[in-house]
């Protein structure tokens, strides 16, 4: 089975990951999540608990600035 990922971004500012966390998605998640990331007013809150997997490309997409 591929990897899959989803960004959902939620009524209260944060977003959602749904999926896995992996070198497998982060490429798209990196693209599809840039433009919430440069036009967040505050810190942007991340939703991890429907995350499957996750490996250390999965942690360093969540620690980039931008």
């Amino acid at each position: 089975m591929a990897a899959t990922a989803m960004l959902s971004p939620q009524p209260d500012g944060s977003v959602k990951i749904v999926g896995d966390l992996t070198v497998a998605t982060v490429p798209l998640l990196y693209r599809s999540g840039r433009y919430l990331v440069e036009n967040a007013d505050t810190v942007l809150q991340m939703e991890l608990s429907e995350v499957c997997q996750a490996d250390s490309a999965g942690l360093a997409l969540l620690d980039r600035k931008s």
